[in-house]
């Protein structure tokens, strides 16, 4: 399965440029050396590579991500005031920073639009961007948010229509009620409730037992639907650029 250009692919560029800042051997206790050897093999690698200038602005921006993950969590051995090494966190620490911030400080860049996935479908129809066009967003973005420009977006719901309408509530929590509210509509969804007469409890499949009402000896299922306004939901602390 092809990952380039995905959120997997910008997190094996972080993690290289940590691992490479990490492993490179200097004597300096500058964390500086060592992310600029980082920077120095990974540009080469753009630079000699065959990449579309899309996939490159991306891979150079998410090396540099990386290099900030290191950065970040290095800090410095000192003794009597003097820095005489640097102080390294685990492997386990910067892949954990790595992954929040490709999964929750990120942002997709739609290229090209498809039908029945969130948020391609938001571009208008037969649109295909240019890797030149895509080249220049990526530029834009803030230097601290992940990149990629090749779908699914991260942790979203990615759901076609027909799914949509089977959210809950508590899948919801990144829809941006603000249009709702603008509208006079205190949440983005409503209720309905399915009353199903069964011949007998023993006939409920399993996952339906919690539905049960004993007393009527009805299956009472809430079935949500989404108001209109649904559609402007935004992700939280994610991003993605049309």
């Amino acid at each position: 399965m092809d990952t380039s250009d995905t959120r997997n692919d910008a997190m094996r560029h972080i993690m290289w440029n940590v691992l490479l800042a990490k492993r490179y051997f200097t004597l300096s206790s500058k964390r500086s050396n060592r992310t600029d050897f980082a920077r120095r093999v990974t540009d080469a690698n753009e630079e000699c590579g065959n990449n579309p200038i899309d996939t490159k602005e991306m891979d150079y921006h998410n090396n540099a991500i990386g290099r900030d993950v290191y950065w970040d969590n290095t800090g410095h051995k000192e003794a009597f005031g003097i820095k005489y090494a640097v102080k390294e966190a685990s492997t386990a620490t910067y892949v954990n920073d790595a992954l929040d911030r490709v999964n929750n400080k990120s942002c997709y860049i739609v290229k090209t639009h498809k039908d029945k996935t969130y948020p391609e479908n938001q571009l208008p129809k037969n649109t295909r961007k240019s890797a030149a066009q895509i080249r220049e967003k990526i530029r834009q973005i803030s230097d601290e948010k992940v990149v990629y420009i090749k779908g699914p977006i991260a942790n979203s719901l990615n759901l076609n229509e027909t799914q949509l309408g089977q959210l809950t509530p508590s899948n919801l929590v990144h829809v941006n009620t603000s249009k709702c509210e603008s509208e006079n509509i205190p949440q983005p969804w409503f209720e309905e409730t399915i009353k199903i007469y069964p011949r007998g409890i023993a006939t409920i499949h399993r996952h339906l037992r919690k539905y049960y009402d004993p007393k009527s000896g009805k299956i009472v299922i809430p079935i949500i639907k989404h108001r209109l306004c649904a559609k402007h939901r935004l992700i939280k602390v994610k991003c993605f650029k049309l």
